[in-house]
């Protein structure tokens, strides 16, 4: 890959931090910093300067994610007519609402590079067939760009404990985009009508509010937020990874699930089903409301394990994030 001047082509990313977003953009960084400009600083402050600059003497912005600087890259791409492409990992404005969270300040931003942006690159297909329906007036400049996967980072956990037949894991703590507490109902279903012994044990989020509702249940063990490492840990010790999601864009977790050697259950909502070539309508929740359905799937796939069959679908060249991050690179030079 190469391009006649590096100075084309800024992608305005933070790839400093843990965050889903901050993984992929680590990705793209290191398999295209020879090609678009970085950010090079941690310093918030100077990361802003940076950001006016390399706004200022490039052609071609990448919003990666929604930050507090775009309330002053937006005005200043407009005004100078740079192209724009926002890689849209997530949607705040619909997750807040479906969270009946309070507004964020990032939603004005998100709005402005809906609008302005020439191209929208939802994080799977899946997940842009979602946008898409949602806006349809913004339809034909939406595609996608599902987010690649480190390979060389995914191997497995090398704590060793006795898997337990009758575990879930859940993420996402009580947030009602999670429907972790649909999940908990239907092992409840299951403990009480058919005798089973399941057991949940959830991390993520406690400002949901199905948290004080799900942590009722006697068979639920809630951790909270703990290390990426502990929950890597929790995934090769557990049974079954549920992702019961209304709206997930990608979901890497599905990944580190199968390769810790969990088997599945996702609801169809979840980006990652994209590289998930050998899934049936016993892996996908169909409707993440449906409390008998969960129920029935989840003694379907305990009954039928699938974690080979699924992780042994994914096409690990297609899916890797050098190969994604060429698909980026030669999406952007088409606009150069």
């Amino acid at each position: 890959m190469h391009m006649k001047s590096k100075n084309k082509v800024f992608f305005c990313g933070n790839f400093f931090d843990g965050s889903g977003p901050g993984v992929v953009n680590r990705g793209y960084y290191t398999y295209l910093k020879n090609n678009f400009v970085f950010y090079k600083y941690r310093n918030k402050y100077i990361r802003i300067l940076e950001a006016i600059w390399y706004t200022l003497v490039n052609k071609i912005i990448i919003f990666s994610g929604v930050a507090e600087v775009d309330k002053i890259l937006i005005p200043l791409c407009r005004l100078f007519k740079k192209k724009m492409i926002y890689i849209m990992h997530g949607w705040l404005k619909l997750e807040n609402e479906l969270n009946q969270a309070p507004n964020t300040s990032g939603e004005q931003s998100e709005f402005r590079l809906l609008k302005y942006s020439d191209l929208i690159l939802c994080v799977s297909e899946q997940y842009s067939r979602m946008v898409k329906e949602k806006l349809p007036h913004y339809s034909a400049k939406i595609s996608y760009l599902t987010n690649g996967i480190d390979w060389e980072l995914m191997s497995p956990s090398d704590y060793y404990e006795q898997r337990s037949p009758n575990s879930i894991i859940l993420i996402g703590g009580g947030r009602r985009t999670k429907r972790n507490l649909e999940v908990c109902k239907a092992v409840e279903l299951l403990n009480n009508k058919k005798q089973y012994s399941l057991h949940i044990e959830l991390y993520g989020y406690s400002d949901g509010r199905d948290i004080p509702e799900i942590i009722k249940f006697p068979f639920v063990n809630y951790h909270g937020i703990v290390p990426h490492q502990k929950l890597i840990e929790s995934m090769s010790k557990n049974n079954l990874f549920i992702l019961n999601s209304e709206i997930e864009s990608f979901s890497l977790g599905v990944v580190e699930a199968l390769i810790n050697g969990c088997n599945l259950l996702i609801s169809k909502n979840v980006g990652a089903r994209d590289y998930l070539i050998a899934e049936t309508d016993n892996d996908i929740i169909n409707n993440p409301e449906d409390i008998d359905e969960i129920a029935q799937k989840i003694e379907y796939v305990l009954k039928n394990p699938n974690n080979s069959r699924l992780l042994n679908s994914i096409d690990r060249e297609a899916s890797s994030i050098s190969h994604q991050a060429d698909k980026l690179y030669r999406i952007v030079s088409t606009f150069l």
